[in-house]
C-alpha cells in the first residue's frame, strides 16, 4: 500500500468522514433560494426565500440517495467559478474547448477540473482559488475577458458562474471526471459517495490558483486588446475618407493657428514631453487633427461628424505617447481623460454662424453720421467706408480673440466666453460672433456660453415644439433668489421636463449633459458649479457627478453599484434639482438621513417633491464654504421614498400649496 492510498483510507474511514464532508459543505455558504429538479421535469424550479437547504439534503443528493437534483446560488464569497457549456454549444468540441484553454491560460488558469455535469453531456469547467474572492468581481472579470476574446456569453452556450443564477451541484446523477479532451475518466456512480467526495475535494487543492495573480493578468490582458482595437479604429479612421458634413468648409485657414497648429503636430510626433502637458497637448492635437497635415500623411478630420473619429485618434495617441507625463494617465484615470477629450471634440457651430452678413444698411441715422463725417472731414463719406471701417474693428478683435484664445490655451484655462471676455476685452456678442476662431477649442462653459445668441450644440437645437435653450426661462424659473419669499417663486416642475421626444439616443444624451452644464456648472474656470439651498448653505456640483446621477446599472440586482445605463427618465427631470434645492416647490421636504454605507458623522441630506415623489441627494463635505455635494436624483417608489422618510429626521418643508 502506498503512502497516497493509506493517507486515503485513513481519510475515508472512522471519524474523518465527518470532516471529509463538512469541508464539501462548507464550498456552499448560500442555502437560501436554491433550485431544484423533480423526477421527470426538465426544468428548474426555485425553492421559497423563506426555505433553507439542508446538509442532510445535500449529502443525500451527492450520494445518490436522493431522487431530487439540486442546486446552490451563490453568496458574496466563492473559492471557485465554475464555465457552463450546454451539450449543444458552439464550444462543445474539442476546437472549443482548445481556445477556450488557450484564454484561459493566458492569464495564468489552468483548465484542469473538467467534469460531466449530468446526463444530457454538457461540460463543468471548475475554476478552483486558494482563498476566497469576492463573487461580484469573479464573475465581472471573467465576463470581461471571454467577451473581449469574442466568446458568446449566454445560456445555451457558454454560462459564467458566480451570476445571479443557481448552479447544479456536483456528484449527483450523471456526474463524471474528463480528460483534457473532454473524454470520461470515471463516471461518478463507479464511486462510493465518500470516495467521490475526496476525489472532488483533491481536484480543488490540487488545481488552485492565486486570485490577485490572475486578476493582474485579466487587466493586462483587458488593457492589450483595448489598445489592439484601438490602433485599427485609428488606422481606419485615418485611412478612411471622411463624409462631407456641411461643415467641413466652416472653419477655413482663417480659424487655423499657426502657433497651436505647429504645438499639435509637435506633440503628434515626440508625444508629452515634460508634466501638466496634457490638457493643452488635447486641444493642440485636435486643432492639429482638424485641419490634417499632408506632408505626414495625417487626413484631416475636421466638422461635427468627425468628433468621434478625433477623440479616438486622440486618446490612441497619448496611450502609446504619454511618455510617463501625465498624472491622470499614471493614476489609470482614463473615465476622466475620456471625459476631457469628448468634450474637447464634441463642439458643433449653430446653424446661423455660416449665414452671410447683410450690407451695411442705410438707415436715417447712417445718413446723418455721413453728412456730419463729410462736414468734419471735407472729403464725401460712403456707406462703404462704414463697411471697412467695421472691416477694419473685426480684424481688430479677431487679431485680440486669436491671442487671448492662445494665452488662456497656453496656461490650460478651459475656453469660454467668459475667459475670452476678460483676456481680450471685447463684448460677448462680438466673441460669440467669432466663434469660428475659438468654438472647436472649448469644453464646457457656463450659463453664458449657452444662450440663444451662442454657439448651441447641435444636438439640443433640433429639439421640436418647445426649445430646450430658451435661456430667459430657466434662469428666471430656476434662479434662487433670496430677495423674494418662498411662496412667491413657487415652481411648477412638469412645465420644466425636458421634451426629449423624436430624439436619437445620443440626441438625449447630449441634452441632458448641455443642461446640467448650463444650469450647474457655472464656474469660468473650472467644470463645478456652486448652489445655494433653501437655507442659504451650499450645494457643490461637478461634471463627474453627471455619470452616477443619470446612469443606472444594467442588472442591479447582481451590480446595483454599476453604472452603465444611461436613465431618460432621470434626464427628462434635470431641470427639477435646482428648484427643489432652492425651496421653490411647493410641497417639498428637506430629511437628514444616515449613509446607506454607514458612515459615522454628518448625515446626508435627502430633499423630496411629495407629488412627484423625486428625490435628490447630498453629501456632507469637510469644507465649512460649500457644506454639500451633489450626488443623484431620481423618481423612486413610495416604499423606498417611506424607507428614506422613516430612517432620516424632518428639518424644513415648504407646504404652500401648488400652483394653479
Amino acid at each position: 500500500m502506498t503512502g497516497a492510498t493509506a493517507q486515503k483510507k485513513a481519510i475515508l474511514d472512522g471519524p474523518n468522514r465527518f470532516d471529509l464532508r463538512q469541508e464539501l459543505l462548507s464550498l456552499y455558504p448560500n442555502r437560501h433560494r436554491s433550485i431544484l429538479k423533480p423526477p421527470g421535469c426538465r426544468n428548474w424550479t426555485t425553492v421559497s426565500k423563506h426555505g433553507y437547504l439542508s446538509d442532510e439534503t445535500i449529502l443525500k443528493a451527492v450520494s445518490g440517495t436522493e431522487n431530487r437534483i439540486w442546486g446552490c446560488r451563490w453568496g458574496e464569497q466563492t473559492i471557485f467559478a465554475v464555465l457552463d457549456i450546454d451539450a449543444k454549444s458552439q464550444y462543445h468540441n474539442e476546437l472549443g474547448l482548445a481556445r477556450l484553454s488557450h484564454v484561459l491560460e493566458s492569464c495564468g488558469i489552468q483548465l484542469g477540473s473538467l467534469y460531466q455535469s449530468s446526463d444530457s453531456g454538457g461540460w463543468h469547467a471548475y475554476i478552483f482559488f486558494s482563498d476566497w474572492v469576492k463573487s461580484e468581481d469573479l464573475q465581472d472579470y471573467l465576463n470581461q475577458l471571454l467577451k473581449a476574446e469574442g466568446f458568446e456569453i449566454k445560456q445555451g452556450q457558454l454560462e459564467i458562474f458566480p451570476s445571479n443564477n443557481g448552479l447544479r451541484l456536483p456528484l449527483q446523477r450523471g456526474f463524471a471526471w474528463l480528460d483534457a479532451s473532454a473524454q470520461i475518466l470515471i463516471r461518478r456512480d463507479e464511486l462510493k459517495a465518500d470516495e467521490a467526495i475526496y476525489k472532488f475535494l483533491q481536484d480543488s487543492k490540487d488545481k488552485q490558483h492565486n486570485w490577485e495573480i490572475v486578476r493582474t493578468r485579466i487587466i493586462s490582458r483587458l488593457k492589450q486588446i483595448a489598445s489592439e482595437q484601438e490602433r485599427k479604429q485609428t488606422k481606419e479612421y485615418l485611412e478612411e475618407e471622411p463624409e462631407e458634413d456641411g461643415f467641413s468648409t466652416f472653419f477655413s485657414e482663417a480659424g487655423k493657428l499657426l502657433d497651436v497648429y505647429n504645438a499639435g503636430r509637435n506633440y503628434w510626433q515626440n508625444g508629452l514631453t515634460e508634466p501638466s502637458q496634457r490638457h493643452h497637448a488635447i486641444l493642440a492635437v485636435g486643432h492639429y487633427l482638424w485641419y490634417g497635415d499632408e506632408s505626414n500623411q495625417v487626413r484631416a478630420l475636421p466638422g461635427a461628424r468627425n468628433s468621434q473619429r478625433r477623440a479616438k485618434v486622440i486618446l490612441s495617441w497619448l496611450q502609446e505617447n504619454h511618455n510617463g507625463y501625465s498624472n491622470s494617465v499614471l493614476k489609470n484615470d482614463w473615465k476622466e481623460i475620456e471625459a476631457d477629450i469628448l468634450r474637447a471634440c464634441n463642439w458643433a457651430p449653430q446653424e446661423a454662424a455660416n449665414a452671410v452678413r447683410a450690407h451695411y444698411p442705410l438707415t436715417d441715422r447712417a445718413i446723418d453720421r455721413l453728412i456730419d463725417r463729410s462736414k468734419q472731414t471735407g472729403r464725401v463719406w460712403q456707406v462703404t467706408d462704414f463697411e471697412k471701417g467695421n472691416i477694419g474693428r473685426e480684424e481688430e478683435a479677431r487679431t485680440k480673440i486669436r491671442s487671448g484664445l492662445v494665452q488662456l490655451i497656453e496656461s490650460g484655462r478651459r475656453i469660454t466666453v467668459r475667459g475670452l471676455e476678460r483676456v481680450t476685452g471685447c463684448k460677448r456678442e462680438t466673441i460669440r460672433r467669432h466663434a469660428d476662431i475659438w468654438g472647436v477649442f472649448r469644453l464646457s462653459n457656463g450659463p453664458g456660453d449657452l444662450s440663444c445668441g451662442g454657439a448651441v450644440p447641435q444636438a439640443a437645437t433640433d429639439c421640436s415644439q418647445e426649445s430646450l435653450f430658451n435661456s430667459e426661462k430657466s434662469e428666471n424659473e430656476i434662479a434662487c433668489s433670496e430677495s423674494k419669499a418662498v411662496e412667491e417663486s413657487v415652481i411648477d416642475l412638469d412645465a420644466l421636463k425636458l421634451n426629449l421626444k423624436g430624439l436619437t439616443e445620443e440626441e438625449k444624451r447630449a441634452a441632458g449633459w448641455t443642461w446640467y452644464q448650463q444650469l450647474y456648472l457655472t464656474d469660468p474656470e473650472k467644470p463645478i458649479g456652486i448652489l445655494d439651498l433653501h437655507d442659504g448653505e451650499k450645494a457643490l456640483f461637478h461634471d463627474r457627478t453627471f455619470d452616477h446621477a443619470f446612469y443606472k446599472s444594467s442588472n442591479y440586482q447582481l451590480y446595483p453599484k454599476k453604472k452603465d445605463l444611461i436613465d431618460f427618465v432621470r434626464l427628462e427631470r434635470v431641470r427639477w434639482i435646482a428648484p427643489l434645492l432652492c425651496g421653490q416647490v411647493s410641497q417639498s421636504s428637506c430629511f437628514e438621513v444616515v449613509a446607506l454605507s454607514g458612515r459615522p458623522g454628518i448625515p446626508n441630506r435627502v430633499y423630496l417633491a411629495h407629488g412627484q415623489s423625486y428625490l435628490v441627494f447630498l453629501e456632507p463635505r469637510a469644507a465649512t464654504d460649500v457644506q454639500w455635494k451633489f450626488s443623484s436624483a431620481f423618481p423612486s417608489t413610495p416604499g423606498y421614498i417611506q424607507s428614506k422618510v422613516t430612517s432620516g429626521s424632518l428639518i424644513w418643508t415648504n407646504r404652500s400649496p401648488p400652483r394653479r
